[in-house]
């Protein structure tokens, strides 16, 4: 099952958080299990395994790289062209860094538009590091919009961090490639 996950919604229950996008779904289907996570200002496809067997099944092609995962992202500045990041990450107390020291990170980005004096990436992880493409965008000097913890100056109501595409195969060996809409965001009101 795919899911297209808000910006602001948890996956599972944590600090502060009684049910995540999991616990709902467990709701329904039981043995279902995140395959993976996106952070809970992101939105977007979030992948998750409705038996175990698919889920060891999906774990390994993770491990062995095997699923491709596309992001769309609205950074500062102008981004030009494409380009490779490989600067490995390391965790600090509050927050990742790209340290010598840290595990291997390696995030390719292609520029899709302008948009004023910032631009529309795209990003795919080729490692799965945590806040990894966060990371490497502002060691690139283009943080993403509204990621404050990454240096972002822009004033934004959330981050502008978008899992945007997965492609994965089966344990039937069948492929499946997903796009996630980008929701439009909508004003609350008080």
């Amino acid at each position: 099952m795919v899911v297209n996950k808000p910006a602001g919604v948890p996956v599972h229950a944590g600090t502060g958080t009684r049910r995540g996008v999991i616990e709902r779904i467990r709701d329904v289907y039981p043995d279902a299990e995140l395959a993976h996570r996106i952070d809970k200002e992101t939105s977007g496809a979030l992948l998750i395994a409705l038996n175990h067997a698919e889920l060891r099944h999906l774990q390994r092609a993770f491990r062995e790289q095997n699923v491709i995962r596309i992001y769309r992202a609205v950074v500062e500045g102008r981004w030009a062209g494409a380009r490779d990041v490989k600067a490995p990450i390391a965790r600090t107390p509050k927050t990742m860094v790209v340290s010598a020291d840290g595990d291997d990170a390696h995030t390719r980005f292609r520029r899709v538009e302008n948009r004023g004096p910032n631009t529309l990436v795209e990003a795919e992880l080729i490692t799965g590091r945590r806040h990894q493409i966060r990371v490497h965008a502002a060691h690139e000097s283009h943080p993403i919009i509204g990621d404050r913890a990454y240096g972002s100056r822009t004033s934004a109501q959330r981050m502008f961090l978008h899992a945007y595409r997965l492609e994965f195969t089966l344990r039937n060996s069948e492929r499946v490639v997903v796009t996630a809409p980008v929701r439009e965001h909508k004003n609350r009101r008080s």
